[in-house]
């Protein structure tokens, strides 16, 4: 089993092997005399072998499965580590091939398939001793390592005839109903990227498709495999797996482009791998003003802006709401090929035109007397721009008006806001009283009014007050909602936040969120069906902030192949007015009588639908009589509902100062930057909101006693008035006072939730802590809202 080493290698004669590797005898050797020679050595090795196995894979798995014969006849070579040929065989007739007398060392193996005959997948199963070796495009296998006296049994090759190669395919089309479907009539797409992947997600060819849409991959080796399809630029997959029937359907993810794994058998042919395309569509356009009342747009008739039009699916559900431009124009965009109709809100005094005038589509007026239009019906990619609506002023119309703006002079500096007022004008004795045309409600999808169900999703938002100081923090919760019982995908809410606030921070209920500057996304993913997310963004008013803010957060999302952005359901706007702390008149507010109000006398009749200019005289006195024009109007009786506060009475403690909005420092609530006003929580409700409105006031200072001083004197019973910039006044009512050592104050008490309307008053009590800089207990006055507001 031994064979001895070539001899006389390398060039040190004292590490060598004599003998001769096939004789064992050595060349002859001199001795003289004395002379001792250690250098006649014998090297021994055993030699190595490799083999073993080509069967047939009948069922191409790439295993050695019970029943599976050999092949005979295999040419079989050997190579050694740099490629070079060593040696050749060929199989058995049992399949097997064995080469012997190998020198260890590291060697590698080629095979030759009979024609007609391709290999098997390698690796397959995890046992050496049963799988298939070779590469299945060149047929070598990777090198290997022999050592002496090894015998490698474990070198096999699998193969089966080329004819159980599979295939699939086949069609990408315009789905131009949107319904999944491949309807009689409905186009392939050429040009379509399709790429195919085996099922570890390896690519592993690409084609795209041809003038009729159709594509194949041939040659494939069974096994599992998915395809993903490449929409072409303003295209969108359809609905998957519509209609029942596979060879109809498409089979593409309407997200990504992908299909499930689809499993391939020995010469199969499947051609059911199909992909539908649809294009959103667009309607619109034009609302203007009728004024010979013929339904018909001519020439010199002008657009009406601002008019509310609302889109419903077919099946009434509400999908849109938008107003006219400035031109009269308005446009629902990203429209999901399907049947829609469209109603129009005509503003105050307007009536609508009779429809279908003048047989020209592109000219007439479309919706009946109640502002809707039939329903159309929208194929993929139709821009559908002839849904008009003609209106015009109704003669002697009558009825309650419109609010209308009232002007102030540059004299009078009114805290920001347009005031308003409603008037009613009644139409002259015999004249006509015309219909009156049927409101669509807003899309308010919490207050149950509209008579729809909505099924895709819409976001709401709000923020925490309506009006703001300088500094004062406000924070805007959006809320996100699917209605529906589909799951919506890629849902992204966006808030680009005015300059006019400062961005301090957001969190989400779901998803995550990231703050860049102004702007606000939060990347919510998938939205279950039923789902609800919330958001709270938080800002800060800037220093000097003036006039209305008006925040909106857009949300987009894909559900059902309908992308739902850039209509009425997915913006929504939240907004809040910068007021001053006092009129800037010098007086407090309503100084005289909190429920007067004046105007001049000269004013003229206001008339629906028409804006006019009301003087005010500027206050010169606190006597409102001196004032030019004076008269007093209807009281305006104020309601029991929460203000802002900007003023605090405490008529047992001769109290009558301003309030100031702060925040929190330190995770403590700030103090008044005066110690003469008063202070409250700007993170805390409002004062007659349901919960604990919190105020505070210093004791003293280095100067003396401050505004609350007295505030322990106050008993059950005491009254405390807060009111709002306009003299708004709500009255609260002592029922409990304490007073707490500073680590026992009950925080949750003070701070917390209450099912109550509550007004809690904080300040110092007890002894002046110098090392801490201040006081070691706490007095805090509750009050709840009386029931005589």
């Amino acid at each position: 089993g031994y064979a001895f080493s070539p001899a006389v290698s390398g060039t040190n004669t004292a590490i060598d092997s004599n003998p001769n590797a096939t004789t064992g005898l050595t060349p002859p050797i001199t001795l003289v005399a004395g002379q001792n020679e250690p250098t006649i050595d014998a090297g021994l090795w055993q030699p190595a072998s490799l083999g073993d196995l080509v069967w047939l894979d009948t069922n191409q798995n790439g295993i050695q499965d019970v029943g599976e014969t050999g092949v005979a006849g295999v040419v079989v070579t050997l190579f050694d580590s740099a490629g070079n040929q060593i040696a050749v065989t060929t199989t058995n007739a049992s399949g097997n091939y064995l080469f012997t007398n190998l020198t260890p060392g590291t060697y590698s193996i080629g095979f030759t398939p009979p024609t007609g005959y391709i290999f098997s997948p390698a690796g397959q199963g995890g046992n050496p001793t049963t799988d298939s070796n070779p590469n299945i495009n060149t047929g070598r296998t990777g090198l290997i390592n022999l050592a002496a006296g090894q015998n490698d049994l474990t070198v096999d090759a699998g193969i089966f005839p080329s004819s159980a190669l599979a295939s699939l395919g086949d069609f990408v089309w315009l789905d131009a109903n949107h319904n999944g479907i491949q309807d009689p009539g409905e186009v392939g797409v050429p040009n379509v990227l399709v790429t195919l992947y085996d099922g570890s997600g390896q690519q592993i060819a690409q084609v795209p498709t041809d003038g009729t849409g159709h594509y194949q991959f041939t040659n494939l080796r069974p096994g599992q495999y998915a395809v993903n399809f490449t929409a072409p630029a303003g295209y969108n997959f359809t609905s998957q797996g519509q209609g029942g029937n596979p060879a109809l359907d498409s089979n593409a993810d309407f997200n990504t482009g992908s299909t499930p794994l689809v499993t391939l058998v020995a010469g199969q042919n499947d051609p059911t791998i199909d992909a539908g395309l649809w294009q959103p569509a667009s309607l619109g356009d034009f609302v203007w003003n009728d004024t010979n009342r013929n339904g018909i747009q001519d020439a010199g008739e002008t657009g009406i802006a601002n008019v509310v039009v609302y889109l419903y699916r077919s099946d009434g559900t509400l999908l849109a709401t938008t107003t006219t431009d400035s031109n009269g124009y308005y446009l629902f965009t990203n429209l999901v090929p399907g049947s829609y109709y469209v109603v129009f809100t005509p503003p105050a005094g307007y009536i609508i035109s009779p429809p279908n005038q003048g047989g020209d589509l592109t000219k007439d007026s479309n919706p009946n007397s109640n502002g809707q239009t039939t329903t159309i019906t929208l194929v993929s990619g139709e821009n559908n721009l002839t849904l008009d609506a003609g209106m015009s002023l109704q003669p002697n119309s009558g009825g309650s008006g419109n609010p209308a703006p009232i002007t102030t002079p540059p004299a009078f500096n009114p805290p920001s806001g347009t005031p308003t007022q409603t008037v009613t004008t009644t139409p002259e004795p015999g004249t006509e009283t015309p219909p009156v045309p049927i409101v669509t409600p807003t899309p308010e999808p919490d207050s149950g009014s509209s008579g729809v169900t909505r099924t895709v999703p819409y976001i709401l938002k709000v923020a925490d007050r309506e009006t703001v100081y300088s500094g004062q923090v406000v924070k805007f919760t959006i809320t996100v909602v699917n209605p529906s019982n589909t799951e919506a995908t890629n849902v992204v809410v966006t808030d680009n936040v005015p300059d006019k606030l400062v961005v301090k921070g957001a969190t989400t209920s779901q998803g995550n969120v990231t703050v860049k500057g102004q702007n606000v996304t939060v990347d919510i993913g998938t939205l279950a069906p039923g789902a609800t997310v919330t958001i709270v963004v938080t800002t800060q008013a800037r220093d000097g902030i003036v006039g209305s803010v008006s925040n909106t957060a857009t949300l987009s999302g894909e559900q059902d192949g309908i992308l739902f952005t850039q209509s009425g359901d997915t913006t929504a706007v939240a907004t809040v007015t910068s007021i001053p702390k006092l009129p800037n008149t010098g007086f407090k507010p309503a100084e005289s009588n909190p429920l007067e109000r004046w105007k001049p006398s000269t004013a003229s009749t206001v008339q629906e639908g028409v804006s006019d200019l009301e003087m005010f005289g500027k206050p010169l006195s606190s006597d409102q009589t001196t004032w030019a024009n004076h008269a007093s109007l209807p009281a305006l009786q104020p309601g029991a509902g929460p203000v802002m506060p900007v003023r605090l009475r405490i008529p047992a403690l001769g109290v009558d100062t301003e309030i100031e909005g702060v925040g929190l420092r330190n995770g403590a609530m700030d103090v008044p930057s005066n110690i003469w006003n008063a202070s409250w929580l700007n993170t805390s409700p409002r004062p007659g909101d349901v919960g604990n409105a919190v105020l505070a006031g210093h004791k003293n200072s280095v100067h003396g006693s401050a505004i609350f001083m007295e505030l322990g004197k106050l008993q059950p019973g005491d009254k405390i008035y807060v009111s709002d910039m306009y003299g708004y006044e709500l009255t609260f009512e002592v029922f409990d006072v304490q007073s707490y050592l500073l680590q026992d104050a009950p925080l949750g008490r003070i701070f917390g939730p209450s099912s109550e309307k509550q007004l809690n008053l904080i300040s110092c009590d007890g002894n002046f802590i110098r090392e801490q800089l201040t006081y070691n207990k706490r007095i805090v006055v509750y009050t709840r809202l009386s029931t005589n507001n």
